[in-house]
Formats: C-alpha cells, structure tokens, sequence
C-alpha cells in the first residue's frame, strides 16, 4: 500500500508540474509590443538611441514542433517594430518541470547558429520540423526558472553563470522576466563579474499612451565612507 501511494504522489507531482508547463507555454505565447528603455549605461551604442533613450519592440512567442527538445518548445523573435526583417533575437525555449520539488518551471534556451536562416519560424512549421542538434547552442547558465504568483509567471536567470560576450570585459547578464494576460516586463542587466558593478541596464514593458502609465526602477544604495565609488546597493524596486 504504502508503495503505491508513494507511485500514486510521485504521478501526481508529475502532472501538477507538466500542468504548469502548459501554463506558461500558453502565458508567453502571443505578440507583444513593448516600449524598451536604457536604465543606464556604459555602452555608446545604447545612447543612441531615438525617443530619449526609448525604442519600440515588437516580441513574437509561438510554440514550435521540436520534438528532441520536448514537448512545449517556443520560438522567440524580437525586432524593432518598424524593422521585422531584421531580428534582435531569435531562440528556442525548451519548457520543463525544473526539478527542485516545487511547481517552477525551467526554460532552457537555445540561439541559432544561422540566425537569419531561421527567421520567422512561428510561420514555418515545416522548416522548424527539420532544426537538428548542429543547427542550435546551448545558452550555458542561461536557463530561467519561474514561479507562478496569482495570473503572472516570474522569472529569471539565477546566479552569475549567464556569460555575456558583447564587450572584452568578463561580465554576466541577469535577465527578469514578469508574463501575464496584461503585462509583459523585462529587466536586462550586465553586471562585471569581478566585483557585479552594474554596467547597463534596460528595462521593457507594455506600450502605454505617454499620459496613461509609466514605469520606474527605484535602487537604493549606501556608503559607509560617503564616497560614491563606495556605495553598495541595498534594494532596488520596480514599480508600474
């Protein structure tokens, strides 16, 4: 009896945590259009940019046939809204239970080797059907773990393994990641890895009329010297 009672929780575990899967499949897919704006940042290239440091990005998640990566794969693309031809980024989410014990939910990201080959694969089931191992990398340390909170699934990278390779310096990228019927916000930060010295930072969220909402990221951070090059964040908060 007790051995199958201990099958019977282990199946129900195992469904409970595919049901959350499919949840967060359904969550993210669909088309966003968000505003996306530099925070901060040591990069020219973000300075760039038009509208006050703002530009407009279009978000496209569409669930895949790939069946060597599981059952619920999505395909991501984002572009400039007035540019689809050109993406910023493509990537396949590979959706699974994360293993920990608890409801979470894993995404485990691939980029293309060929970028451009695959774009706008949501509309190219045939094309997607074929992707092998060589045509796909593995983001190493980049995976995001998420928590359902009420209708909104939170998420991110965890920890300092997720290796950003823009720039010479030895940086890491956090990535937070808020998805619900009405909201779609992200936060990207590059931090070194030397010492987590923040060195850009990007936040997006839902297009709104100018007068109808605005979000602000609020950090809050202390000296013990009075020096700003002394200062240590104490809580950063966003608000929208």
């Amino acid at each position: 009896m007790a051995a199958l009672l201990a099958a019977w929780a282990a199946a129900a575990a195992a469904t409970g945590d595919g049901g959350e899967v499919a949840a967060l499949a359904r969550a993210w897919s669909g088309v966003r259009d968000s505003s996306e704006q530099v925070v901060m940042s040591v990069d020219e290239d973000a300075a760039r940019w038009p509208q006050v440091n703002e530009r407009r990005v279009r978000t496209i998640v569409a669930p895949v046939a790939v069946g060597w990566l599981g059952a619920e794969v999505l395909y991501l693309e984002e572009f400039l809204e007035d540019d689809p031809r050109d993406p910023l980024r493509q990537l396949l989410l590979a959706l699974e239970p994360a293993g920990d014990g608890t409801s979470a939910v894993r995404a485990r990201l691939y980029t293309f080797v060929h970028p451009h080959r695959w774009t706008h694969l949501n509309h190219r089931a045939a094309l997607a059907a074929g992707i092998t191992l060589a045509d796909v990398a593995a983001s190493a340390g980049c995976d995001l773990i998420f928590r359902r909170a009420g209708d909104q699934f939170r998420g991110g990278t965890v920890g300092q393994q997720c290796a950003d390779t823009s720039s010479g310096v030895a940086r890491y990228l956090d990535y937070q990641l808020v998805i619900s019927p009405d909201i779609y916000w992200y936060r990207r930060r590059v931090l070194r890895q030397r010492d987590g010295e923040l060195e850009q930072e990007i936040i997006g969220f839902n297009r709104f009329e100018p007068n109808e909402a605005r979000l602000y990221a609020c950090r809050i951070a202390w000296s013990a010297s009075g020096s700003a090059r002394d200062l240590q964040p104490l809580v950063t908060l966003d608000l929208y």
